[in-house]
């Protein structure tokens, strides 16, 4: 990947193989086991519970089993009566540090000063290359949500053309390049004032599956390769597991040929020479930015859960459509033979060096435009389904309505996602105790919460997801 390429990746846009498409930007984990946070609180995450001990769901924890499919349900709560109390885990430090930079450096009344610091905190995680757990990715979409919101400046339940114009120059843009300050300095370990190949290849390691990616990658690997559900991966399974990627890239390239098709971007019909390389060129793209081998397994295993752990629900497909038919095309290195000699020479190489140069500028240009397309058209969506009162506009109780309606439809779709085995709709009283079980090996499967450590908040979430399945 390109240093661009890593840049546009965090600041909010993925360009793999010249296909472009949206993701999201991780928000601070609360290292509380996943309770939710507010994005309106400017001081940091605010838990939904106390981490003081048990959480209760609306009735004693050790109330009397009512109907027989409540055994699985009794065993929980007695495991979670002998479970270790636990403690808190927190990225205040980071998110502390991020703000006191952007209270030194910008106006206190700019309209972008907290989506700034969340994102420069989330980068001090990546820049560091510290291992994350699942969390780290599943709190993604609200720094999505809020990024949406800040899109709307001046307060009035829309986002005009102006406030997106200006949400690419002051938010995205900033945050996209390299010459921001705060990223810099953390890319720049030298000192030396400059951003080297070797700091960048440095910053590309610990995106990879050992750093940021690690907690997510490994759990949808467990859950996907587990074939004899134990909770743990044999030598055997890992490497049959791997080996299945081939066919998930397969699938991927295919996916991404057609919407290349679709957008008519593509030439040549199918099984012709000319869409044969097209789809060589689509998947050594993708190598090139997931990486080769392990990596490449992990990150095609991973997608499924990592879009599940998206918040915002807007259907994709028409936007990525819309967008490659628009996305800028690099220069043909054979046009620039101006002497027709059938060779480019080294003037004629020179000019194609500084054409490729405006065009990764475009590009660079591009991305940001249609991040910021992507989070009004977000908007907008948010809007139709969640406008209460349908005057057009979503004020700040129906943003926090919607994102506490989000936050639920995403618990129970993970719990089902890691629990209902037999995809019946429900996690049953077997499949219940089959988690019990995971969590008494300190299988990771049992990690409900997703935070990366098997104790009691796992058995609070679980319980509860499992009692609201049928409300």
């Amino acid at each position: 990947m390109s240093k661009m390429g890593i840049v546009v990746a965090i600041a909010g846009v993925v360009v793999i193989g010249g296909v472009i498409a949206a993701v999201v930007i991780p928000r601070m984990g609360s290292g509380s086991g996943g309770a939710s946070v507010n994005p309106a609180d400017a001081s940091g995450p605010a838990h939904r519970t106390s981490s003081g001990g048990p959480e209760t769901t609306g009735g004693d924890a050790g109330a009397p089993v009512a109907t027989p499919d409540d055994v699985a349900l009794a065993a929980l709560r007695a495991e979670l009566e002998s479970a270790e109390p636990y403690t808190g885990r927190t990225d205040e430090q980071r998110l502390a540090d991020a703000w006191a930079w952007v209270d030194a450096n910008r106006p206190p009344d700019r309209a972008y000063n907290e989506v700034e610091a969340r994102i420069l905190a989330l980068m001090d995680v990546v820049f560091d290359g510290e291992a994350r757990s699942a969390e780290w990715l599943m709190n993604a979409s609200l720094i999505e949500v809020e990024m949406m919101r800040a899109m709307d400046a001046d307060g009035d339940g829309q986002v005009s053309d102006a406030e997106m114009t200006q949400f690419v120059d002051e938010n995205l843009q900033a945050l996209g390049g390299l010459e921001h300050p705060y990223i810099k300095a953390k890319l720049d370990t030298d000192g030396d004032g400059q951003v080297s190949e070797g700091e960048m290849a440095a910053l590309q390691r610990v995106i990879s599956q050992d750093g940021a990616f690690k907690g997510v990658l490994e759990r949808a690997q467990l859950e996907k390769w587990d074939t004899d559900r134990d909770g743990f991966l044999t030598d055997a399974e890992r490497a049959q597991g791997q080996a299945g990627a081939g066919d998930a890239l397969r699938e991927l390239v295919a996916q991404q040929m057609k919407v290349l098709e679709d957008s008519g971007r593509i030439q040549g019909e199918p099984g012709s020479p000319e869409r044969a390389q097209a789809e060589r060129d689509m998947e050594e793209g993708i190598r090139k930015a997931l990486g080769e081998n392990n990596e490449l397994a992990g990150f095609m295993t991973a997608q499924e859960l990592m879009d599940a752990m998206r918040l915002e629900n807007m259907d994709q497909k028409q936007f990525q459509q819309e967008m490659m038919a628009s996305m800028p095309k690099p220069p043909d290195y054979q046009s620039f033979d101006s002497d027709g000699d059938g060779t480019v020479g080294p003037g004629e190489t020179e000019v194609f060096s500084e054409a490729m140069q405006a065009y990764q500028k475009q590009v660079q240009d591009y991305a940001a435009r249609a991040a910021a397309e992507f989070m009004r058209r977000q908007f907008e969506h948010a809007t139709g389904q969640s406008d209460a009162n349908a005057d057009g506009r979503l004020t700040p109780d129906e943003w926090d309505a919607r994102v506490e309606m989000l936050l639920a439809q995403r618990d129970q779709r993970l719990f089902l996602r890691s629990y209902d085995l037999d995809a019946d709709g429900r996690v049953g009283q077997n499949e219940l105790m089959n988690f019990v079980e995971w969590h008494k090996a300190g299988s990771l499967r049992a990690d409900s919460n997703f935070d990366g450590i098997v104790d009691a908040r796992d058995l609070e979430r679980a319980m509860r997801s499992y009692q609201m399945q049928d409300q």
